[in-house]
C-alpha cells in the first residue's frame, strides 16, 4: 500500500514538474484581445499546481506513515511469536 502513495506522490510530483510548470498564459501569449483570460489561466493554474504539490506531498508523507506502521506491526509480530514460543 505504502509503494502505491509512493508511486502516486512520484506521478503526481512529475505531471506538475514536466506538464504543467512549462505551460505560459498571459498578455503576452494569449494576444491583446485575450490578455485577461490569459492572466486567469495563468493563476487558476497556478494555483492547480499547488493544489497538486500539496496532494503529492501528502501522499508521500502517508507513504511513510504506512510504512512505519508495517515496520513496527511487523517487531510486534515478531514479539508475540517469540512469547508464545518461549511459553509453550
Amino acid at each position: 500500500m505504502a509503494r502505491e502513495y509512493e508511486t502516486a506522490s512520484a506521478i503526481i510530483d512529475a505531471a506538475v514538474r514536466n506538464q504543467l510548470g512549462s505551460l505560459r498564459f498571459g498578455a503576452p501569449t494569449s494576444g491583446r484581445a485575450y490578455a485577461t483570460l490569459g492572466g486567469e489561466l495563468s493563476a487558476a493554474l497556478a494555483e492547480l499546481s499547488t493544489a497538486l504539490r500539496l496532494w503529492s506531498r501528502a501522499a508521500a508523507e502517508i507513504a511513510v506513515a504506512l510504512q512505519a506502521s508495517a515496520i513496527r506491526y511487523g517487531a510486534a509480530a515478531e514479539r508475540s511469536a517469540d512469547q508464545v514460543a518461549a511459553h509453550g
